[in-house]
């Protein structure tokens, strides 16, 4: 078995917001925090409820979400963007969080990053993620054709054609293909 070095530090910092019940950590986790609860109401006795790492659920295939709930408020973020707010402050306007290897679970610290949304379809060719699949002209008057029956939806259009939904979008609009005749 290879040794890799040292197994690096996490660090625990409390999330913007939800001081009082969540963390975020270096390596990428959220915690929830111990909490005292009241047994009864009126009542000074009580326990503590021990914090514990939460499991993160799959959104739409490709970023782990959690969910903080304190009382009546509630949100739901990529694990990825509760770990940069948390040491990296608020994103600004125009900016989005981007995974520098190209992995979107791997939500290190050291992997986030804020930048612009051109900076991150970079990163994702780069990366190996978007491929360019650009449809001859009979093609694209077979997915134009197929838009105007109104049968199919546009995501069920770029899933069979192995496009982006943009791109169906353009071509059924005439912005990337023009029309045959």
């Amino acid at each position: 078995m290879e040794n890799h070095g040292p197994k690096p530090t996490e660090v625990w910092k409390d999330i913007p917001g939800w001081e009082k019940c969540y963390q975020a950590s270096s390596l990428g986790r959220i915690r929830s925090k111990d909490k005292f609860i009241i047994s009864k109401p009126k009542s000074k006795r009580g326990h503590i409820r021990k914090g514990r790492i939460l499991t993160p659920l799959v959104k739409q295939g490709r970023y782990l979400v959690v969910t903080l709930a304190d009382g009546e408020k509630r949100k739901q973020l990529g694990i990825h963007r509760w770990v940069l707010l948390t040491f990296s402050g608020p994103q600004k306007k125009g900016q989005i969080t981007r995974h520098l290897d190209g992995d979107m679970y791997n939500n290190r610290l050291v992997n986030l990053k804020y930048g612009t949304a051109k900076e991150n379809a970079l990163d994702a060719r780069d990366h190996g993620r978007i491929q360019s699949k650009v449809p001859d002209i009979v093609t694209a008057q077979l997915i134009k054709d197929t838009a105007k029956t109104g049968v199919f939806k546009y995501k069920d259009i770029a899933e069979v054609f192995g496009i982006s939904i943009s791109h169906v979008r353009g071509i059924v609009s005439g912005r990337v293909w023009k029309e045959t005749h």
